[in-house]
């Protein structure tokens, strides 16, 4: 039973798409120079602003390391938006979906950038992912939609609106 799996669907059900990458760097750096380099290099963009009122001290940063991945600084243009924090940079496109040669060719244009930068001294996290929204007209969906079985401690929850997370 070999079916041809589309390459495109008909209706785009990708909302948002988001790269991004975390490495070591020390001080503010990151925060205060890597924006301008962005902006030279690829600006200029339409927004640019910090989504803080303050930068964080360096001091709060070592204190609390769950912020050294928030962003600080977010620059947009058209549906491209940049984040810079501390130790991460996330590329994030929004609806429409260009599909992933055009989104591809964006992350390697902002993640070069960032990767020649002599503040940052090593990389230690990619990540990707796409949000989905799908909508249906008559029903709601079910596993049982998929051409697979899914079973959890032996009970078959197929059957029954269900949610799934993989990572």
């Amino acid at each position: 039973m070999s079916k041809k799996l589309p390459t495109r669907l008909v209706s785009e059900p990708i909302v948002e798409v988001v790269s991004e990458v975390r490495f070591a760097a020390e001080g503010d750096a990151v925060v205060n120079l890597l924006p301008g380099i962005l902006h030279a290099e690829l600006g200029p963009f339409d927004q640019q602003g910090r989504t803080f009122p303050v930068p964080f001290p360096v001091e709060m940063l070592a204190a609390d390391p769950s912020l050294a991945f928030r962003p600080q600084v977010v620059m947009s243009k058209d549906n491209r938006i940049i984040q810079v924090g501390p130790r991460a940079v996330s590329v994030a496109l929004r609806a429409p979906y260009p599909g992933w040669t055009k989104f591809s060719a964006i992350i390697c244009e902002v993640f070069d950038v960032v990767c020649a930068q002599s503040f940052i001294s090593s990389f230690d996290w990619l990540s990707l992912k796409y949000l989905d929204v799908i909508s249906f007209e008559d029903e709601s969906p079910t596993l049982g939609w998929l051409d697979a079985d899914l079973s959890l401690g032996g009970s078959r929850i197929d059957q029954q609106p269900s949610a799934m997370r993989v990572e």
